[in-house]
């Protein structure tokens, strides 16, 4: 019986673990790229280290700053060849949906009182940022909050 009762709480805790050990942050990709960090210069690590970016930084430096991105996008801007690096993550759209509906085994109070209603949760991808660089510099970027 105790077993029981153990094992829902350490599948949430290995599995929360598991999650954040997944997150990349600024501090964890200085880690695992000592070398990069090294070359930048003293204004581009103090920005790197806080998770901010600016012009001038180049790809590496923004790796290290707001990590891969999700898309990347190349083209032309004037003539001038141009990549665009676009971050996104998934925004939960939540509906609400009453099962009272009238099929076969179905109808009114079916699931009354539990579960009157029932909330369906959709995830949609949503762009956060982008930089743009032109000659393996960054040009122009921009961050949603």
């Amino acid at each position: 019986m105790y077993m029981m009762k153990l094992a829902p709480s350490t599948v949430i805790l290995s599995l929360s673990l598991l999650v954040s050990a997944c997150v990349s942050t600024p501090a964890s990709r200085i880690e695992e790229n000592p070398g990069i960090y090294n070359s930048l210069s003293n204004k581009d690590k103090a920005l790197v280290s806080v998770g901010q970016i600016a012009e001038g930084m180049t790809a590496p430096a923004v790796y290290l700053a707001w990590g891969n991105p999700n898309s990347v996008a190349e083209g032309k801007v004037k003539g001038v060849h141009t990549t665009r690096w676009i971050y996104s993550t998934l925004q939960p759209i939540y509906s609400m949906h009453s099962p009272f509906w009238y099929g076969p085994g179905w109808g009114p109070g079916f699931y009354r009182p539990w579960y009157p209603y029932y909330n369906d949760v959709t995830y949609i991808p949503v762009d956060t940022g982008y930089v743009l660089f032109r000659n393996g510099k960054v040009v122009a970027w921009e961050h949603r909050r």
